[in-house]
């Protein structure tokens, strides 16, 4: 190191203390020390926050900003209550540090019978005979108008709709390439998020597969759980966010490709691959021959890309107005899925809805109210559940009501607040739209005919700081193009 770059580096390291007391004679009214402890929420496990000092920074504006115009004043009060009470720092981990912040258990039935009790059960030509050797019989699904989408969401209910009645003509049966032609001045500086942990590494001479190298994730992930050692206003956290954290990102965290090269390298795209719904064998199988292909950028795995990103191709698209939920919405996390996969099981926290834009997936859900069979927390899904679940080969370990589906492009899927499901899909080509609605403070609770609701069973504290922290993320982008968060690896909170 030469000596100019030497005392460059002292200087900025002398600097820190010095930034961190301007930091708080700036900063020390209640509404900058809120935002500054917001900036570091955790919404699930995990939650990737690139905490560079000049993104917080970006976000307390935003958040001043948010706090000024739009934040109500329910979740003005809860979070100075929060602030001058001194347990603001539990309630920004995933799940929140109980005691003192707690939150509540989902409700369970005594028995499989007690649960599905009621719901219906598919017709007999559902039935195949692995499903008849374990006891396995799919529940019959309900097919709705889409103004009784709101309904079905509110008693946490599973149903399909019809979706041409909420989308606009545009969007149906779209390819790849055509939403390129759409957005082809910005498409090789829209990311394509492919890579299935954060910053993953890609294999060498591919675009579209990628090694499983977590160590960018992991890195960021300890850092984040230092951080609530450390307190998030200590020295050590603003050593992090100067130097460890943009360190972290330059050294181990990969990029994933951008639209534009997606779309160049989706004409060679293989299009089927056989991935079973009740057999993980087989489906493993094929993935090993699909692995193939993505090595050689000829099939594309599950992936997104933020609809924000498509203005052109969103243009008049409103879900949540559409199926009349715009009163309890505070905003719509949206995505465009592409791509093909085996799924895995998972559950959100909120309710939301997937249309089918182009090709077919099947998929599985657990209705939210059997969810504890697989689930041990509103946040936790049980640690020994088989991410292809309902694998019926192995005797169906953790058996648990469930709906299957098939969706064809026009088609859509109410899939409740903490409703375990898993998407299938056979082809790099298909397209679908994901709305998950985050709801205002306190709305979307439901009471009695949704007991599973994941923001039921949140104490005030959450629900606030997640409500300003959701708003200023979305002003964050939208005036500044600044992301501070993922929602678990691959999604873009924007």
């Amino acid at each position: 190191m030469t000596l100019r770059r030497r005392v460059a580096f002292l200087a900025t390291v002398a600097a820190v203390p010095l930034t961190s007391f301007v930091n708080e004679l700036l900063f020390r009214d209640d509404v900058s020390l809120i935002c500054e402890y917001s900036a570091w929420f955790m919404d699930n496990i995990p939650t990737i926050v690139l905490a560079e000092d000049w993104r917080v920074g970006a976000f307390v504006a935003s958040c001043r900003e948010t706090w000024e115009t739009t934040t109500e004043q329910a979740v003005k009060d809860e979070l100075l209550r929060l602030l001058h009470g001194g347990d603001f720092e539990a309630v920004l981990a995933s799940p929140p540090t109980c005691p003192p912040v707690c939150s509540g258990e989902i409700p369970k039935a005594k028995s499989f019978e007690e649960c599905a009790a009621g719901l219906g059960k598919a017709a007999d030509a559902q039935v195949s005979q692995l499903m008849r050797r374990v006891g396995a019989h799919p529940l019959h699904l309900e097919t709705i108008r889409a103004s009784e989408v709101q309904r079905a969401i509110g008693h946490g209910a599973v149903a399909k709709f019809d979706a041409t009645a909420v989308l606009p003509k545009h969007v149906w049966n779209v390819s790849i390439n055509d939403l390129y032609e759409m957005h082809k001045a910005a498409a090789d500086r829209i990311v394509h998020h492919v890579a299935l942990k954060y910053g993953d590494r890609p294999v060498k001479g591919s675009l579209l597969s990628y090694s499983g190298d977590a160590t960018c994730e992991n890195e960021l992930m300890d850092v984040r759980r230092q951080v609530q050692n450390w307190g998030i206003r200590s020295f050590k956290t603003r050593l992090a966010m100067v130097f460890l954290i943009p360190y972290i990102l330059h050294r181990h965290c990969h990029a994933n490709p951008s639209f534009k090269q997606v779309a160049e390298l989706s004409q060679g795209f293989e299009s089927a691959f056989q991935f079973a719904v009740y057999n993980r064998t087989r489906s493993l199988e094929v993935h090993r021959r699909f692995l193939k292909f993505r090595n050689k950028n000829k099939a594309l795995i599950t992936s997104n890309v933020h609809t924000k990103y498509f203005p052109e191709f969103m243009r008049e698209v409103d879900v949540a107005g559409k199926l009349g939920l715009t009163d309890s919405v505070l905003a719509t996390h949206q995505y465009l899925w592409f791509g093909a996969s085996h799924g895995a099981i998972h559950h959100d926290f909120q309710d939301n809805v997937l249309i089918q834009v182009t090709g077919v997936v099947e998929g599985i859900v657990v209705p939210p109210n059997c969810s504890h069979f697989l689930l041990d927390s509103p946040y936790m899904q049980k640690p020994d559940v088989n991410w292809l679940w309902p694998d019926l080969t192995d005797g169906w370990p953790h058996k648990a009501p469930f709906y299957y589906f098939t969706l064809r492009a026009g088609e859509g899927i109410v899939i409740p607040a903490t409703a375990p499901h898993r998407i299938i899909s056979r082809s790099s080509h298909r397209i679908g739209m994901n709305s998950f609605f985050e709801p205002k403070f306190k709305r979307m609770q439901w009471g009695s005919s949704a007991p599973a609701n994941f923001f039921q069973l949140q104490p005030d504290s959450v629900l606030a700081v997640r409500a300003l922290w959701t708003e200023t993320l979305g002003r964050l982008f939208d005036t500044r193009r600044i992301v501070l968060a993922m929602h678990t690896s691959k999604l873009e909170y924007i």
